[in-house]
């Protein structure tokens, strides 16, 4: 816990390169795999659609992208599986999503899972989330160092690596059935549709 404060709690300046690259590997060796958590958290199913289509999505960026979007691709992979920080990677994503829905030009989603898909996103983002920390909430949780428990975790849940373990676990199990179920339902429709 004191080492995750001091790489990230050092002090108000930004971090250097060397500092940024060492934080990305402290997340990733801290606890494998959190990534995929947070950033299904953040993302949504777009994260189970990335590992399921990843085969279409890498041999159609390599195909199709310019030197460019091919560095984008490249940097955005790398990090995604690094950090555990989601909001750190926004700016790749634009051109992530573009080469990504691009690729899935051939796929023929029914509209019954474009539906399915707009309900779980819009579930899933938490609009009816309330976080009602009081007045000086946070400047309380840094100061004492109270974040990994409730009621400090209706905050900071949604914030990465300040997510707590009890709640990774939570947000692990809910993201594996996801991705079965997500399988599955993908799995019969390229199924039906070769038939």
């Amino acid at each position: 816990m004191s080492k995750f404060i001091t790489v990230n709690f050092k002090d108000t300046r930004t971090l250097s390169s060397g500092e940024f690259l060492f934080n990305l590997m402290f997340q990733a060796f801290s606890f494998p795999l959190k990534f995929l958590i947070t950033h299904f958290i953040y993302y949504g199913l777009f994260v189970v659609f990335i590992i399921y289509y990843r085969k279409l999505f890498f041999s159609y960026a390599a195909k199709n992208s310019d030197s460019f979007l091919k560095t984008i691709t490249i940097l955005f992979s790398v990090f995604f599986i690094l950090g555990t920080e989601t909001r750190q990677f926004l700016q790749f994503f634009p051109f992530i999503v573009f080469i990504f829905l691009d690729s899935l030009k051939k796929v023929d989603f029914s509209r019954y899972q474009l539906a399915g898909i707009f309900v779980f996103q819009l579930i899933w983002s938490r609009f009816w989330y309330k976080i009602n920390v009081p007045e000086g909430f946070l400047d309380k949780a840094l100061s004492e160092r109270n974040f990994f428990g409730f009621p400090a975790q209706k905050y900071f849940q949604f914030q990465g690596p300040w997510l707590s373990t009890n709640n990774s676990m939570i947000y692990g199990v809910i993201f594996i059935l996801t991705f079965i179920t997500v399988s599955l339902i993908l799995k019969k429709n390229s199924f039906n549709n070769k038939v």
